[in-house]
């Protein structure tokens, strides 16, 4: 989960650089390893459809 929600904020273009937490050098070679790579077109698509940019899914008041 941790890959795909990195690579979920590289493919934002508003987002120069993330900077994923870590406490151990396995989550840090598992954090540099999700630059290897982007998610498709489709699966960027898909999460457009279930939370559209721009909208927090936070009820308004």
């Amino acid at each position: 989960m941790v890959d795909f929600a990195l690579k979920f904020t590289l493919a934002n273009p508003a987002v120069t650089c993330p900077i994923p937490g870590m406490k151990t050098p396995e989550q840090a070679k598992q954090n540099a390893a999700a630059a290897d790579g982007e998610l498709d077109k489709a699966t960027l698509d898909k999460i457009d459809t279930i939370c559209p940019p721009g909208k927090t899914g936070l009820t308004e008041s």
